[in-house]
């Protein structure tokens, strides 16, 4: 229902400018956001569905929050 694909597929077709490997993970994100019930990078990292360790989900899910160079105004303006 909450596929990441999906997510990516409404990112690639309506963010200008957004490296993929950014979209990417975002989609993950939100796809895992969708599913979970507690707040926080943690719980965004443990609720991504795939193979990976849950480490590395919050790994990743810590350093995409702390990029600075993240188009945040591309994806509000296609929101």
């Amino acid at each position: 229902m909450y596929e990441p694909s999906k997510f990516l597929a409404w990112l690639v077709a309506n963010v200008e400018g957004m490296r993929l490997s950014r979209s990417k993970t975002m989609a993950a994100i939100v796809s895992a956001a969708m599913l979970m019930r507690g707040i926080g990078v943690l719980a965004l990292g443990r609720a991504m569905s795939g193979e990976i360790s849950a480490k590395h989900c919050i790994k990743r899910v810590w350093r995409f929050l702390r990029n600075e160079q993240l188009e945040t105004e591309a994806v509000f303006r296609a929101m």
